[in-house]
């Protein structure tokens, strides 16, 4: 298949437009960049690159370029944004890209910590410990049981050798050594 040299190069696919839950995470950073009252100029430039890669890698539309730059000039309420941000890995992610942008200009303030605090208080009180611990047992069994097995197979394959030697030569086995 030959291509006209003349035409321009077909486009990529579309990138279906940012979700909402991603959308107010970023809103919520903005947040951060307020909280000691003045958005410095390394924050407003961090977050500037950020909003170009939005549009390009995660189909940030012109209205919600249009929120982001507005929050940035006149500061949004955390609490009504943060309940916005509904998907875990944004929640995870906001904590993460809010210290960034916290240490971008090379000093924290008290502000900018507190908020900070804030938001890891939230994300502990969204973690379900129970599930948490049935999710380790599980895990901890599954293991178990694997290892058990592994003992069983080694135990099976002695061949009179010394469980040393036999241990050794299943790792051997495993390395890709065999004997």
């Amino acid at each position: 298949m030959t291509t006209d040299p003349m035409q321009p190069p077909a486009s990529p696919a579309p990138i279906k437009a940012m979700n909402e839950s991603l959308f107010n995470m970023w809103r919520c950073v903005v947040c951060i960049a307020h909280a000691d009252g003045i958005v410095q100029p390394e924050e407003r430039a961090y977050l500037e690159k950020i909003f170009q890669n939005l549009q390009r890698v995660h189909g940030m539309t012109p209205t919600q370029k249009v929120t982001l730059m507005a929050d940035l000039e006149t500061p949004q309420n955390l609490a009504d944004l943060l309940p916005k941000v509904t998907e875990p890995q944004y929640r995870s992610q906001l904590l993460y890209f809010g210290s960034i942008l916290a240490h971008a200009d090379g000093t924290v303030t008290e502000d900018e910590e507190h908020v900070l605090d804030m938001l890891r208080a939230q994300q502990m009180e969204d973690i379900d410990a129970d599930k948490l611990r049935e999710e380790i047992r599980k895990d901890m069994e599954a293991r178990r049981a694997e290892l058990e097995k592994e003992l069983e197979e080694i135990q099976r394959d002695s061949d009179g050798r010394s469980p040393v030697v036999r241990a050794l030569s299943r790792i051997l086995e495993k390395l890709g050594f065999n004997d």
